[in-house]
């Protein structure tokens, strides 16, 4: 990491990229994940999605929750691996099981995509878990659902206390997909 960082010595991927590699060849799953993260973004080495999930598939199976929703997330949209909605979830689940806001979040966006229309019960109770655990983008999503009457969500009330919830950067991310001529509903106190 400090190579990767440039932390007490010169920044230099290609030497972070060899460390990375000697740990991950014993297992550690941090160091897994790191190599992945490396190929993923072509730092001291040529990116290579498919070398990426690799790495993340082995920090994932070691029960590593990021890597875990990355990896859905490569399936999901089938970057260096064959597109799998299926294996997605599963690993987005596996990530969830361990409280992982982005999962949660992503789970969320498969329900409301779902093949055979929009489940938007499923999708706001991932929202909700998601937001439970600090995810802006999830309280985003479901000020969205609630804004737009998405499912049996209507109640406004509702809607501000997500798109105004704990997160700071909420207030500022919430507005950004609504209509500038949007009237904004009085929230009793």
């Amino acid at each position: 990491m400090l190579y990767k960082a440039g932390r007490g010595v010169r920044q230099d991927y290609a030497e972070a990229v060899k460390w990375f590699r000697k740990a991950a060849e014993r297992g550690i799953p941090e160091a897994c994940y790191a190599l992945g993260g490396m190929y993923y973004d072509g730092r001291g080495v040529s990116q290579d999605y498919e070398e990426s999930f690799r790495w993340w598939l082995k920090a994932a199976e070691k029960g590593m929750a990021e890597a875990q929703n990355d990896v859905a997330s490569l399936y999901r949209g089938g970057t260096g691996v064959q597109q799998d909605d299926e294996k997605a979830r599963m690993w987005y689940l596996k990530a969830a099981e361990q409280d992982d806001p982005l999962a949660e979040n992503s789970l969320g966006e498969m329900c409301m995509k779902a093949p055979r229309g929009p489940d938007y019960a499923g999708a706001l109770r991932w929202y909700r878990r998601a937001a439970e655990h600090g995810c802006a983008m999830a309280e985003r999503n479901i000020g969205r659902m609630y804004y737009e009457g998405l499912g049996d969500v209507a109640l406004y009330t509702e809607m501000g206390r997500f798109m105004m919830g704990p997160s700071t950067s909420i207030i500022s991310s919430a507005w950004l997909w609504m209509p500038t001529n949007c009237w904004y509903p009085h929230i009793p106190s």
